[in-house]
């Protein structure tokens, strides 16, 4: 089993400390990828980066057929995009990290690798979406919460994250989770179909994660690509529809007004309050 990992620098609330974004474990033709950005794995433009190039190296190298997604942060899948970042950002810096981010959205939905979502904590916002983009979902049972909760800090949801959500848990619902920006527990998940299993423990989430990877690769590869690409066309269409409209020029002038920007700045501190106390853990 090879072991390495992906570092990059952390923005400056690390004051300049270097951290592992993610610890990726080779095994076999399996792939484990683990994010590492403490102390929520929320989502910047370093981390979305470094899975995006992960995932084509991946791809690049015929010995591995699938990549398990899953964190090494205790409680936490993903907690969604950092607010802290988009408080913060210029509009070029935005445009940046939406460039990155879609190119991700992209490379998930059509690739030839088998993707599993192994979700072992909370996985909220740009967690869930990339979860709703993976070919299998199985959570970790607790007082974990999964959903799409944008619309509550004052942030419009795309028509692709609506499409991604719907082709899990039918039309009807998916509106009701945006509109509403519903969390559910992963027993609530799983009735709704949002995630396909779940376990009570990691060592139990790897196992079953693996083995719906080996049940896929019964499949023949290309047919299996081939599919996986038929059925997900609608999804990238919609998504290359949202990007011609320009969405996003809409949502940056949003994310400049009320109420996004007060309720924004209030998380930015949250997050920034719990950085900290990660901080001083380690003193």
């Amino acid at each position: 089993e090879m072991i390495y990992n992906c570092s990059d620098k952390m923005n400056a609330r690390s004051e300049g400390m270097m951290e592992d974004l993610l610890i990726i474990e080779r095994r076999q033709a399996i792939t484990v990828i683990k994010i590492n950005r403490a102390p929520t794995n929320n989502i910047n433009r370093e981390l979305t980066v470094k899975l995006l190039h992960a995932i084509e190296e991946m791809e690049s190298d015929a010995l591995c057929e699938a990549v398990i997604i899953t964190s090494n942060i205790n409680g936490y899948f993903s907690s969604g995009v950092d607010v802290e970042m988009i408080y913060n950002c210029s509009e070029t810096q935005y445009h940046q990290f939406m460039g990155v981010y879609t190119n991700l959205i992209r490379k998930l939905l059509y690739t030839r690798l088998i993707i599993v979502a192994a979700l072992n904590g909370h996985t909220i916002g740009g967690g869930c979406l990339w979860a709703t983009l993976a070919d299998y979902r199985v959570m970790v049972n607790g007082k974990f919460k999964i959903g799409m909760p944008e619309i509550l800090v004052g942030f419009p949801v795309w028509r692709y994250v609506d499409r991604c959500l719907a082709k899990l848990v039918g039309g009807r619902m998916a509106n009701r989770m945006c509109l509403e920006g519903s969390l559910l527990t992963p027993s609530e998940a799983l009735d709704v179909g949002l995630i396909d299993e779940t376990v009570d423990t990691d060592a139990q989430l790897l196992a079953s994660a693996t083995k719906f990877v080996n049940t896929m690769l019964k499949v023949p590869e290309v047919t299996r690509g081939m599919t996986k690409q038929i059925l997900r066309k609608d999804l990238l269409e919609t998504l290359d529809q949202d990007l011609n409209e320009t969405m996003t020029e809409a949502v940056w002038g949003i994310l400049n007004k009320e109420p996004f920007k007060t309720t924004i700045k209030a998380l930015a501190a949250k997050e920034k309050e719990k950085e900290v106390l990660r901080l001083k853990s380690k003193l």
